[in-house]
């Protein structure tokens, strides 16, 4: 079997290479996938892949019985879902108390024995976050 994906203008071209029912030959087939209207023109275009993945590859696609493959596409990026995650449960007092401000180094002493701190642990101690970690960005 041969599978050919293109990108188009508005959508992708699949082209497969398929048996003839009662025959030992095989004929090309062409099937377009076109991008829908949304504003988000990545988020069109990754779901209109998805469909031909799906149409291409469904034997190999997870079923409630087997194994196979899953696919997801998302309206948003990971750091976007997060922060709407995130903010979704926390109150705005909460929120409002997270907001960054600088220490005034006025009510700092500076000991020139003192050790070394550790830079991660200092931010920690200035800006801490809840059992959770922020995603690592693109």
């Amino acid at each position: 079997m041969k599978v050919t994906i293109t990108r188009a203008q508005n959508g992708w071209i699949l082209e497969e290479d398929k048996p003839f029912e009662y025959d030992e030959g095989t004929y090309l087939s062409q099937e377009v996938f076109e991008d829908e209207e949304h504003e988000n023109k990545e988020f069109t275009q990754a779901n209109s892949l998805a469909n031909l993945l799906w149409a291409a590859f469904q034997p190999y696609f997870q079923t409630k019985w087997n194994a196979g493959l899953t696919l997801d596409v998302n309206e948003k990026g990971r750091e976007e879902e997060f922060t709407e995650d995130y903010e979704h449960h926390l109150t705005e007092e909460e929120l409002e108390n997270m907001k960054i401000s600088l220490p005034d180094l006025e009510e700092f002493e500076v000991y020139e024995d003192d050790e070394e701190e550790d830079p991660v642990e200092a931010f920690r101690k200035f800006y801490p976050i809840d059992d959770e970690q922020m995603p690592e960005t693109d």
